[in-house]
């Protein structure tokens, strides 16, 4: 999809089910990026079953792209899924470590751009299905 994606220094932030995430440098435009891989699966049924949902994903994310409040989908290397790098944390780790610290406004603003960005999963007929504060992920400008 995209071939002028040129990385460097790609480092393991986290794991999941299926795979991993690494921070990588995008060459080309000096920024952080984010690299989505899958674990090599030996069995037949779950690595098709990843594969489809792999593919899923990645035309999910075609489609809500565009939204202010939902990471960036910026294309593919040979086998990695490209998107936005989130530099701050979990929204369950901000708030523990800020909730005190906000105003009114502040926490109606995040709960505002939560609905926002789950408003336009649903416009789209996309449904979650694992929504929680440790999947929603806050930029460090947030805190400023």
């Amino acid at each position: 999809m995209s071939q002028n994606i040129e990385i460097q220094g790609a480092e393991k932030i986290g794991s999941g089910a299926f795979g991993k995430v690494y921070r990588a440098k995008w060459k080309n435009l000096g920024q952080y990026l984010a690299l989505k891989s899958f674990f090599n699966l030996n069995d037949v049924t779950l690595k098709k079953l990843s594969m489809k949902k792999y593919y899923m994903n990645i035309k999910l994310q075609l489609l809500i792209q565009f939204h202010n409040n939902i990471i960036s989908f910026y294309g593919i290397t040979k086998f990695e899924p490209v998107i936005e790098y989130a530099d701050g944390s979990s929204l369950r780790n901000y708030l523990k470590k800020n909730f005190h610290n906000l105003t009114w406004n502040d926490k109606y603003n995040l709960a505002y751009q939560l609905a926002s960005a789950v408003l336009c999963l649903h416009s789209k007929g996309i449904v979650h299905r694992d929504l929680h504060s440790g999947n929603v992920l806050v930029h460090k400008t947030l805190s400023n």
